[in-house]
């Protein structure tokens, strides 16, 4: 009994997962291998283009202003910077989801945007996007 009290213990005091965000993509894929970078872009609006994560792929993108009815675009990049998959959200909500379409078979069309900045103020939001397996 003591030991099932210990093991419960322990469960109810580990951290969270994630942190609050104020928008939430999940992609329902798992990241293809070969991924070297993986560019977060709201079209026309900022992009940032971060370093490919094996385990524990979550990307964050911070910016300023609404961007709440503009599109976004999740694409992933090999070694040379040639699209391999997009996912594509065409309108951001608290919280959606998406699929990878994959470039081999289907023109990609990279995404523009400035790149993002550094944001501070009340203005600002916060854009999660994780890949599940």
């Amino acid at each position: 009994m003591a030991r099932w009290m210990l093991l419960a213990l322990g469960l109810a005091c580990q951290g969270l997962e994630t942190q609050p965000v104020d928008y939430q993509v999940d992609i329902l894929d798992p990241q293809p291998h070969g991924v070297a970078q993986v560019r977060l872009c709201v079209r026309n609006f900022l992009m940032r283009t971060q370093g490919a994560r094996e385990t524990n792929p979550n990307y964050l993108l911070a910016g300023a202003g609404d961007a709440f009815s503009l599109p976004l675009v999740v694409e992933l990049m090999d070694a040379n910077k040639a699209l391999i998959a997009q996912a594509k959200v065409p309108e951001l909500q608290s919280y959606v989801t998406a699929r990878l379409i994959s470039c081999e078979n289907e023109a990609c069309e990279p995404c523009t945007a400035p790149e993002a900045k550094t944001q501070n103020g009340d203005e600002t939001w916060a854009l999660a996007v994780r890949f599940l397996p």
